[in-house]
Parts: structure tokens; sequence; C-alpha cells
């Protein structure tokens, strides 16, 4: 529960991202990048007004572990991949999940 909290967070504070782009960050259309990572959108944020959807993207901050917005992504990843594997019907597409037992899709409201 923490590094969902966690990585909320350190994503939102780092990237000065909306609430709905946090909630539209596709979790299998991640890339490495040489700065961070960077996340496709499922859909266009509420401030965008034409051109391309743009990316989610952060950087890395390796000279502070406890707030690097990357390494908290990373681990968060890694302890959801069990969720993300179960076949039950629920959507789990996006990027962060939701805290209760389902492990579904996080909504908006629930990020802000």
């Amino acid at each position: 529960k923490l590094l969902t909290i966690k990585t909320a967070i350190v994503i939102s504070i780092s990237s000065l991202s909306r609430a709905d782009e946090l909630g539209n960050a596709l979790f299998e259309n991640y890339v490495e990048t040489e700065q961070g990572l960077a996340f496709c959108l499922d859909k266009a944020p509420k401030n965008h007004k034409e051109g391309p959807i743009p990316n989610l993207e952060f950087k890395s901050l390796p000279d502070r572990p406890n707030v690097c917005p990357v390494i908290a992504t990373k681990e968060y990843i890694t302890r959801t991949r069990e969720f993300r594997a179960l076949k039950d019907g629920m959507r789990r597409t996006k990027l962060l999940l939701s805290l209760d037992p389902r492990h579904c899709d996080v909504k908006t409201g629930s990020i802000s």
C-alpha cells in the first residue's frame, strides 16, 4: 500500500502531472530513456489542445534514491506483476492499480 502511494506521489511531483494523466498511463507501453521513464497515455489529458498525445515522462534522481520516481516505479511494477497476471476479467492495463483486493485499474478520483 505504501509503495503505491509513494509511487503516485513521486511521479506526480517529478512530472508535474495531473491526476488524469497518472490514471491514463499505460503499463505495457513504457520505455526507459537515458534520463528516466516514459509512459504512453490511454487518452489525451484534459488540457491537451491538439496534436499527438504526449507521454507521461519523469526523470531519475540517482542521487536521491528515497524519492526517485524511476526507482519507485520499477519497484512498484515488480511488486504488482502477480496482480497484473491474474485472469479474472478485471482491467489491469494502467500503471497504477487500486488498493482494494481486486487490484484493478485505478480511477482518477482515487489518485486525486
